[in-house]
């Protein structure tokens, strides 16, 4: 009887756990992909989501660390749209206060309107969704807020105006004048953006929508881009309209430029062509620029386009998350309440004394919860 080939020479697999230290150390994975060594499969470097299976699955014992990485652990999973609505009520729990619905639309829509504009990654969506998880207040603020007083148009504009009187003098107002902020904004936003000065354009093609979309120009770029199938000149609260939220968000996104930076993973870019319309070396310039980041960093943990450190709290929230809590948890990696009942639950339905706490027990048992679930082809 012939003695079946060995999937892995031993020399080979010394190699891959040599070469799998920073995939244990939580390296990108296109970072771990390149070191992964050859398989007598015929995959070669670069790997295929078989070999990346495989290798994932070896037992780590003998590197003696205590930062493995379980083979059942949330893993990067490119292009499969994993924008559901239990991550977006996660992500954004006043999300509907706003536009009623906004959530449920958005969910509904994500997979069409991702790839009919090439957003054909994760991480695209994940940088799409970081933008608008700021630009809109995580759904909040889906309408430009322009109620200013003339001592905060001096902060917000400090070469504009010098104090309050000269604002109101500028703008052509006076002291309790209803009507200040139609014509501070139409004075500060006159003439830019495709905004006809001399009109109320300013006042009336404010930031709305998840990109805050801008300026009368902007508004009938995007329109044309959706095919003229709204008419946001006429009526520029569609933008905000639950059911074109996403597309038009998305289109506006596409629009600015972002798509190429974004699957740069260049989050100054992408940021600086989405608010400011051009690039930028200094993120001080861009507005948000740190909130930019902290959204894009747990978009990334809550799509699935980076892994957490092995069995840390984040961990234990993305894997919760992965193994269905209910309400999702935002993989942010602090674990109070919300995240304790969701393991309380976990621990009770394993047969596990229900104290919330991330016991050797407990993380075996997820990792073993882990390993059961299908595979995504």
């Amino acid at each position: 009887m012939t003695t079946p080939k060995p999937i892995m020479s031993r020399k080979t697999v010394r190699k891959t756990k040599r070469r799998t230290r920073d995939l244990i150390r939580g390296a990108p994975p296109a970072a771990a992909r390149r070191v992964l060594p050859r398989c007598d499969d015929g995959v070669k470097r670069g790997c295929s989501d078989a070999g990346w299976r495989l290798i994932v699955s070896i037992r780590y014992s003998a590197l003696n660390s205590d930062r493995i990485v379980s083979r059942a652990s949330p893993r990067p999973n490119y292009g499969r749209f994993m924008l559901t609505e239990r991550i977006l009520r996660a992500m954004w729990p006043n999300g509907d206060s706003a536009s009623p619905g906004l959530l449920a639309a958005v969910a509904a829509d994500a997979a069409t309107v991702f790839r009919n504009y090439d957003l054909s990654s994760d991480l695209h969506v994940a940088h799409a969704m970081a933008q608008f998880h700021v630009e809109c207040g995580s759904g909040v603020e889906m309408t430009e807020n322009i109620n200013y007083t003339p001592e905060r148009a001096c902060e917000v504009w400090p070469t504009r105006f010098s104090d309050a009187a000269d604002c109101l003098q500028k703008v052509g107002s006076f002291t309790g004048d209803p009507d200040f902020k139609i014509k501070l904004i139409d004075n500060v936003y006159g003439g830019r953006n495709g905004n006809r000065p001399g009109t109320h354009d300013g006042s009336t093609f404010i930031g709305r929508g998840l990109s805050q979309v801008t300026g009368r120009g902007n508004y009938e770029a995007l329109a044309k881009k959706l095919g003229n199938r709204l008419d946001l000149v006429n009526q520029p609260d569609l933008v905000n309209a639950a059911a074109n939220a996403l597309e038009c968000g998305v289109a506006d996104f596409v629009m600015c430029g972002c798509l190429p930076l974004a699957a740069q993973d260049d989050l100054l870019g992408v940021s600086a062509m989405l608010n400011l319309g051009h690039r930028v070396n200094d993120p001080s310039k861009v507005v948000g620029f740190a909130a930019r980041k902290g959204a894009l960093h747990l978009w990334k943990l809550a799509l699935g386009v980076e892994l957490p450190p092995a069995h840390s709290d984040t961990w234990v929230q993305v894997a919760l998350n992965r193994l269905g809590a209910d309400p999702a948890l935002v993989p942010d990696g602090v674990f109070a309440l919300r995240s304790r009942v969701a393991l309380k639950l976990f621990q009770r339905a394993h047969g596990l004394t229900p104290d919330g706490e991330r016991t050797p027990q407990t993380l075996a048992t997820l990792d073993a919860a882990l390993a059961a679930l299908p595979t995504a082809p």
